[in-house]
């Protein structure tokens, strides 16, 4: 089970589902990698994402979990349409997640 910090909510803006999932993304990429949430500009993260809701809503809770966000450069859209996303980090490579369609 993940606990949702409060100021997810207000970072994403409203109370839907997508977001946690996307938080539980996140959440998993780091403890799969052994590593902490992001501080600076350590990660990127490449999301396979489409446009509009829901995988916006998705994006949100990638950032919110992993500290990789669009103001830092640190995340870029793919646009696959696809519900995945891949975590790189120089020290212990990549891992990619994905959500059963």
């Amino acid at each position: 089970m993940i606990s949702l910090p409060e100021w997810t909510w207000e970072f994403h803006g409203h109370r839907c589902p997508f977001m946690p999932i996307g938080y539980g993304m996140g959440t998993l990429m780091l403890k799969t990698l052994g590593v902490p949430r992001a501080q600076d500009h350590e990660y990127f993260i490449a999301s396979e994402l489409g446009v509009g809701h829901p995988q916006t809503c998705l994006m949100d809770g990638l950032q919110a979990a992993t500290g990789c966000t669009y103001g830092k450069l640190m995340m870029e859209r793919v646009n696959f349409g696809k519900l995945a996303a891949t975590l790189w980090t120089p020290q212990n490579g990549a891992v990619r997640v994905a959500i059963k369609p």
